[in-house]
Formats: C-alpha cells, sequence, structure tokens
C-alpha cells in the first residue's frame, strides 16, 4: 500500500554532512551527534548509526526514553542525556551505560546508591549560562563540582554549558558567558580528564576555539546551517504527501474554510490527505478577494504549485495549473517543519560506497 504520507532521508547526506563537520574540529576534539526529537524528524536509530560509521564519537539526546530508544535499537556507543533525568531512573542510568546532565544532588545520591561495583555512573555538570532551564549556578559551580567529586560511584566524565547562541543577536554576550565559564572552570581543582564542552554548531561556526575538548552537533549533520557557512552541506530530508483528487474549478468562486480564497481565474486545483494534524500547521495569508500572493506552496514534479485557502486538519489545496497532465497518485513535496514529522513513514536511502 502506497503510504499517503512519507519522508524521504538520504542517509549519504547525512554522512557526508558529517564528515565534513569532523574536518571542522581538531585532532583531539571529540564529537557528539545530537538526535534529539527523534534525529530532528529523521529518524534517531538511523542517524545515529550513519553519524557513528562517519566521524561522530557519541550520541546526545534530550531525554532518557530517547536514550532508551537507541540502546533497544542496539546502538551501544557513549549517549549522554543532556535534559534533566529523574531520580527514580538512577537503576537504568546504570544498567544501560548512559551519561547524564547532573544538577541535582538528588539525581547524584540516586545514582550513588544505584551504582555497581566496577560500573560507576558517568555524569556531566551543567552549568547555567542564562537560559534558566536547568543547570548549576556558575557561582555554586566549583562547590558542585567538589561534591560531585567526592560522591561514591559517580564518575564526574564532562562539565558542559549553553549560552543559547543565535548568530546575529547575542553573540557578544554568548561569547562573555562562555569565557565567565572557562574562567570558574580554571579555578576547579581536578579536572583533569574531564570533557569541557560548550559548542554547537552555530558556536562551532563562529566561535571554533570554543571547540574545547568535545562539541555537540545537530543542527549541521542535518544540513542546517545557523547564521550561514561556507561548509557545503546537504539537505537530507524531503516531505511527501498524494494528490487524491484534482477538479477545476471557475474563475470567482470561494474556496476552501471560510470563503477566504476567491479564485481570480480559472484554475486546476488538487487536494492531497495532510493538515495540521499531520504537522503541516502553516496558513497562507494576502487571501482577501484573491489579492495577493500565498506565502506557500508545494512541489509536483518540480513544479510550484501555491496553497489555496487555509490548511485543513486533514487536507490542504494546492493550485496545480501549472503542472501538464497533473493527475491523482502524484506526489508533492510540502515544506512540512522537520521535528513535526512523528507518525510518517520513512523512506531511507542509503549510503553509496561509491562517494
Amino acid at each position: 500500500m502506497n503510504p499517503a504520507r512519507w519522508i524521504e532521508v538520504d542517509l549519504g547526506a547525512i554522512a557526508r554532512n558529517t564528515r565534513a563537520v569532523r574536518g571542522l574540529l581538531d585532532p583531539s576534539t571529540r564529537f557528539s551527534a545530537v538526535v534529539k526529537a527523534d534525529g530532528y524528524g529523521h529518524g534517531a536509530a538511523a542517524v545515529g548509526r550513519t553519524a557513528l560509521a562517519h566521524g561522530a564519537d557519541a550520541l546526545a539526546v534530550a531525554e532518557l526514553a530517547e536514550a532508551l530508544a537507541l540502546r533497544r535499537a542496539g546502538i551501544k556507543a557513549p549517549v549522554l542525556v543532556m535534559g534533566p533525568v529523574p531520580p527514580e531512573n538512577a537503576p537504568i542510568v546504570i544498567k544501560e551505560r548512559l551519561a547524564v546532565m547532573m544538577d541535582d544532588p538528588r539525581l547524584l545520591s540516586a545514582l550513588s546508591r544505584a551504582a555497581r561495583v566496577g560500573r560507576p555512573a558517568a555524569v556531566h555538570v551543567k552549568a547555567d549560562l542564562g537560559m534558566a532551564r536547568w543547570g548549576v549556578p556558575l557561582g555554586e559551580l566549583r562547590d558542585f563540582l567538589a561534591k560531585v567529586r567526592r560522591t561514591k560511584g559517580v564518575r564526574l566524565e564532562g562539565v558542559f554549558a549553553h549560552p543559547g547562541y543565535m548568530p546575529g543577536k547575542n553573540g557578544p554576550r554568548s561569547e562573555a558567558l562562555v569565557e565567565e565559564f572557562f574562567s570558574v572552570l580554571g579555578g576547579a581543582p581536578n579536572l583533569e580528564g574531564v570533557e569541557i564542552h560548550v559548542a554547537d554548531s552555530a558556536l562551532l561556526l563562529n566561535f571554533p576555539r570554543f571547540q574545547k575538548s568535545r562539541v555537540r552537533i545537530g543542527n549541521l549533520i542535518y544540513g542546517i546551517v545557523p547564521g550561514g557557512s561556507p561548509l557545503k552541506l546537504e539537505n537530507p530530508w524531503q516531505a511527501f504527501s498524494r494528490l487524491v483528487r484534482v477538479r477545476t474549478i471557475a474563475e470567482g468562486r470561494p474556496v476552501g474554510y471560510g470563503g477566504e480564497f476567491i479564485a481570480s481565474r480559472a484554475m486546476t486545483v488538487a487536494s492531497a490527505p495532510t493538515g495540521y494534524a499531520h504537522g503541516l500547521t502553516m496558513e497562507p495569508a494576502g487571501f482577501r478577494a484573491g489579492f495577493g500572493s500565498p506565502v506557500f506552496w508545494g512541489f509536483v514534479r518540480g513544479v510550484r504549485c501555491p496553497f489555496v485557502g487555509r490548511v485543513g486538519m486533514g487536507h490542504v489545496l494546492l493550485d496545480v495549473s501549472a503542472v501538464p497532465d497533473v493527475r491523482p497518485g502524484d506526489a508533492v513535496r510540502l515544506p512540512l517543519r522537520r521535528t513535526a514529522s512523528a507518525g510518517w513513514a520513512r523512506v531511507y536511502k542509503p549510503v553509496s560506497r561509491a562517494r
């Protein structure tokens, strides 16, 4: 049965993007590929395996459930859970050999109790650089690190931070926060062999000196370039639906919910069974009485086809007048947000050995 909606993921592009990132790094810098949110909608296990095979040393996720899904998929590589882990899940962390973000004395105690002989819990203490979601305040960081060092059954594997840098918005402030973080760590004892990491995709591109021991890269391996880059990256992701009805409508006819779109000419309109219930939440603007230009469109056989009217819960309409011999069953590429594709079928294009 042909799916009504599917995502095509080019694992060759993921591989080449991963190698491009690896080429930016110093030989001693380790590389965690971020596969949170199901690999940004690409599939965490498939992306994780590909990244590990082409330059990444480890994986990183946001939640414990995401890490456990990787383990169930057979991935044995190091995995860091970057978000909070409830203390009651400490035994699972130990059993699955996961590294976890540490900012909570309750979790620290729970990991110490759950630790097995010869298998200490690996933790990465996180400093809060102003995002105010989790992490240890900088003024308390040294004392908290000392507490972790004193705790039996726990191994301090890393110290990290996330300044919330956005290119073109808060560069000077982010740079100052990171330098302050490094300064605090410079006065902390016993950090030899502990990984220090702050750089995500944007920081790596714009502040390469912040590589330190490790980088955590998501956007770049998915071909998303924050703030521009000379890197030649590829987009490995495309979302498709299938046209189910095609009809001709007359000039002056209102179309869709509320009759907000009025056809300014005779046109061929096609419907696809994909709407906001499937993640297609955008709505065109400027359709009053048929004037203005649509904001969003899909592509049928490479031809740009504007959306017509509002996106419905289970459908979208497109003006396919410019597509020769258009018919039901034709594929339409849609501008779906990648992380909105949960529940869509995925079709993977494998890594080519020729490249």
